[in-house]
């Protein structure tokens, strides 16, 4: 059987964010039979089809960027923001990507969606978009983990329980000060 984001995908106009040619490319990635999560990375050194030109010095920016937004935004929110970042750095790479629940995702009904999950999606959306994967987002090189609100929680607890070489530190914003267990 069909998802029904794969269906949505076919019959709903997309946002611009999904398919604009802006300095970003993304996808769908397929965790399990039932969840599903859109993603997109801003790199304008990136071609449309989101390979690297001939010639393009792929170490122009010292690290990349990975980020876990709060509860209520979306990495199209986001994407505005840190798109003239992007532009203005060539060769900064930015992941951008909406959790299970929000816009665009599906999910298991019964699935606690805490931070041990969370960060079992981030670890697999590296994986696949990284160098094993579409090689959309470069994982071999340093990038900083940006967590602000909930996603702060997501990144310290990925930044702790996942062996990452690339990850050079976390800038954590505006976080929980105490995780109850419904958000451990």
């Amino acid at each position: 059987p069909r998802s029904s984001s794969a269906m949505a995908a076919k019959s709903l106009a997309l946002p611009a964010s999904f398919t604009a040619v802006d300095g970003s490319v993304g996808g769908m990635l397929q965790l399990d039979a039932d969840t599903t999560l859109p993603y997109v990375v801003v790199d304008f050194s990136l071609a449309t089809d989101g390979t690297r030109p001939p010639g393009h010095a792929a170490d122009a920016a010292t690290f990349n960027l990975v980020v876990c937004h709060d509860f209520f935004d979306t990495f199209e929110r986001l994407k505005i923001v840190l798109t003239p970042i992007a532009a203005r750095y060539p060769g900064l790479q930015v992941l951008l990507w909406n959790y299970p629940g929000q816009a665009f995702t599906e999910w298991r009904e019964e699935q606690l969606l805490n931070n041990v999950f969370m960060a079992s999606c981030l670890s697999e959306l590296l994986t696949h978009a990284g160098k094993r994967g579409t090689k959309q987002f470069d994982d071999s090189k340093p990038f900083y983990l940006l967590g602000y609100g909930y996603g702060a929680s997501v990144a310290a607890f990925y930044a702790t329980h996942y062996r990452q070489p690339a990850l050079r530190g976390l800038c954590l914003f505006n976080g929980f000060a105490f995780v109850d267990p419904h958000l451990a």
